[in-house]
């Protein structure tokens, strides 16, 4: 099975009923919500963190499995409602190759639900090859992800030094 949006680059446009506009937060962003929306920041039963919290489960979903052909099936039937166009300009860069390159546009003209939008911006992560420095921070009562180099094992400092102290006193009390 294909991988979702397969090859894309970057899927940054989306059609509404007021025309359309692009992505304003960047991915850095969108993984910020989510980092929020674990801790409540956005409430507990709105759109929007239900939307958050599913992106999180999509992420989690991938660090725990990898990327199974389950995992694209089952991102392909959340992704199946949402059209895509694409859009070619002389204003998009050409790629290495020298061909000019696309914009797709998502069409949510009639509404996007919560799981659509998870796995709208989960493909993104994915397409924008980004996949590979998601990391799922190792503290102790952390679930926060977060992009990272290979060794990168906490999303802050505090996360790291909270691990470290609580390690030292296990071995303390031994």
């Amino acid at each position: 099975m294909k991988k979702a949006l397969h090859d894309i680059e970057e899927v940054s446009l989306f059609k509404t009923t007021d025309g359309i506009l692009s992505d304003e937060l960047s991915i850095d962003v969108i993984l910020d919500h989510v980092n929020r929306g674990l801790k409540g920041d956005f409430g507990t039963s709105n759109q929007v963190a239900i939307g958050l919290r599913k992106l999180h489960q999509w992420i989690s979903r991938y660090i725990d499995e990898g990327a199974t052909e389950q995992l694209y099936g089952d991102l392909n039937a959340d992704l199946q409602h949402i059209r895509y166009s694409k859009s070619v300009s002389s204003n998009y860069s050409p790629s290495k190759d020298g061909n000019s390159k696309g914009k797709y546009i998502a069409d949510v003209t009639k509404g996007i639900t919560s799981e659509e939008y998870a796995a709208k911006e989960f493909s993104r992560i994915i397409t924008d090859r980004l996949i590979n420095s998601l990391k799922r921070c190792r503290g102790f009562d952390c679930e926060s992800v977060f992009f990272g180099p290979p060794q990168a094992k906490w999303c802050s400092k505090t996360c790291g030094s909270k691990y470290r102290v609580r390690e030292k006193r296990k071995r303390d009390s031994s």
